[in-house]
C-alpha cells in the first residue's frame, strides 16, 4: 500500500468516456490522471487498519493494556470523529 496526500492532486473536470459494457457511456465527473496518482510522493503515515492490527496482537502484553493499547484506540476513535465532520 502506497500512502498519498490526494488533497494534493490536480483534479480535471469534463466529460469524459467509459467503456462499462460493449457500448460507449458519456459521464460529466471528475478524474484525477493516473500518472499524477501513480508518480504522487508517499506521505509517512500509519494505516488506522495497521494500528488496529497492531493493538489486538499485543494486547496480552500487561504495560500495553495499562496504557498505550488504549491510548491507541483513543487517538483512533477520535481521528474517526474528526473525519466524520
Amino acid at each position: 500500500m502506497r500512502l498519498i496526500d490526494a488533497d494534493k492532486l490536480e483534479r480535471t473536470d469534463g466529460l469524459f468516456t467509459y467503456k462499462f459494457t460493449d457500448d460507449l457511456d458519456i459521464m460529466s465527473c471528475c478524474a484525477y490522471r493516473y500518472e499524477d496518482i501513480e508518480t504522487a510522493p508517499t506521505v509517512e503515515a500509519i494505516p488506522v487498519e495497521w494500528l488496529e492490527t497492531y493493538i489486538d496482537e499485543h494486547w496480552s502484553d500487561e504495560c500495553y493494556l495499562d496504557g498505550v493499547g488504549r491510548t491507541l484506540e483513543k487517538v483512533i476513535a477520535r481521528w474517526r470523529t474528526e473525519c466524520e465532520k
